[in-house]
């Protein structure tokens, strides 16, 4: 009787090298309208600690997600959820169906918000496979498109908000080849340009307004509103977690400036 013997060294080194393929395309076309099983749940439940919570992981100081003493002051007479509490369900809309091998990327969610989340609320996920598009890229040559749309519904069946999950395939050998961004180097952060980030975030609270509302006659023409450090994804994992101050400056450094604008109480 022979046996093979395979070191450690030839077992999960090399990332799958699959192809995009007419057939794999047309398989992944057949599944529309598949319902997927969710990822999750990593959140069900809504209750003050998992709405903070996920505020923590993502960055948000505003008090109406935060602390129920505020939000029962509110014209809602509640403390409600961050409008995206319902990611924390779990990462829906990602590379999960067809074209085996082929590599993908998260390319994005557009949202529909319907209701808010209140503590006491449980939140179910519906997703199901809605689209494939082909491409042509720069950067990988032919790539395809997926669409899965996930609807989330809390106990009494309404619908709460609903996420159109896109996902980009590209050949890895392909993108290798055209080596699209192979000049672009990691930007080198000096000390002062970390603690420029660093005072931006410890500044971050003086710019919620909050309750403190904005009125038309309040506005100048030609005044700058304050500047806030807005994440371009959510930094953390789903569940919520509260990064350390470590991530709060990597954050701070993938952010974009944006105009500090938080829904009013």
């Amino acid at each position: 009787m022979s046996t093979t013997t395979t070191t450690q060294d030839e077992v999960g080194n090399a990332p799958a090298e699959g192809r995009i393929t007419d057939e794999g395309i047309a398989a992944a076309r057949a599944m529309i309208g598949l319902q997927l099983r969710p990822e999750g749940p990593y959140l069900q439940d809504a209750t003050a600690d998992t709405l903070r919570n996920w505020c923590n992981g993502i960055g948000d100081l505003n008090p109406l997600y935060r602390d129920p003493g505020y939000g029962h002051r509110s014209r809602y007479a509640t403390m409600i959820a961050h409008p995206n509490f319902p990611m924390a369900f779990g990462w829906l809309g990602r590379t999960r169906w067809g074209l085996s091998g082929v590599h993908g990327f998260y390319a994005g969610n557009d949202w529909e918000m319907f209701r808010h989340v209140r503590p006491g609320d449980r939140l179910t996920a519906v997703e199901r496979v809605v689209g494939v598009d082909v491409k042509e890229s720069e950067f990988s040559g032919r790539l395809v498109l997926q669409y899965v749309e996930a609807c989330y519904y809390n106990q009494r069946s309404e619908l709460v908000a609903r996420a159109l999950g896109t996902c980009t395939r590209h050949e890895r050998k392909a993108a290798r080849d055209t080596g699209k961004y192979k000049e672009i180097e990691t930007h080198q952060y000096t000390n002062e340009e970390h603690d420029r980030i660093d005072q931006m975030v410890l500044d971050e609270p003086t710019n919620i307004r909050g309750e403190h509302t904005r009125y038309w006659e309040d506005v100048q023409e030609g005044e700058e509103l304050p500047r806030s450090t807005v994440s371009d994804g959510h930094y953390g994992l789903p569940g919520g977690m509260r990064p350390g101050p470590h991530a709060w400056r990597g954050a701070a450094e993938r952010c974009q400036t944006s105009w500090s604008l938080f829904p009013k109480s």
